[in-house]
């Protein structure tokens, strides 16, 4: 019988001491745990990064934490998922996993939004960094942009 990642991460969310972690209090620490093997070790810093000309000390998730001023559920409902292009099944797993985290570190109700096309994104709102790597979006067009292309009685 095949297991799947998903059915995995799940177990070592319930079962924390099999995967030889401590067992975390914090549901955003817990939900974190679950998706920390999607991601890659950070590479060092290369010309055209931007720490390489912006200098920043960085902070602990726990130094996020004490220093966010506001809650998001002081102020929203909703968080809307609005995904860009077609979406694989990798990718949709991907969210699924991602959606477990947003929903306790946002502590709203997640809506997803039907996809939006890329080729509706204009040229100037999209950059290729170097050659071969995905394009990047500019958020400022993506957070008015993607709005407006949605009905408007979607956001609040």
């Amino acid at each position: 019988m095949a297991t799947s990642r998903r059915s995995l991460l799940k177990l070592m969310a319930c079962a924390p001491a099999l995967a030889g972690a401590a067992v975390p209090s914090d549901p955003i620490a817990i939900a974190a745990g679950k998706i920390r093997s999607l991601f890659k070790a950070k590479l060092p810093i290369r010309a055209g990064d931007w720490l390489s000309e912006h200098k920043e000390p960085g902070q602990s998730y726990q130094e996020f934490r004490k220093a966010a001023s506001g809650r998001a559920i002081d102020t929203y409902s909703t968080l809307r998922i609005v995904p860009i292009g077609l979406m694989t099944s990798g990718q949709k797993t991907v969210l699924e996993a991602v959606s477990d985290f947003l929903r306790p570190f946002f502590g709203l109700t997640l809506a997803f939004d039907p996809p939006v096309r890329q080729a509706t994104i204009p040229d100037n709102a999209q950059r290729v960094l170097y050659q071969r790597a995905p394009k990047q979006l500019l958020t400022t067009y993506v957070d008015s942009g993607v709005r407006s292309a949605c009905a408007a009685s979607d956001y609040p």
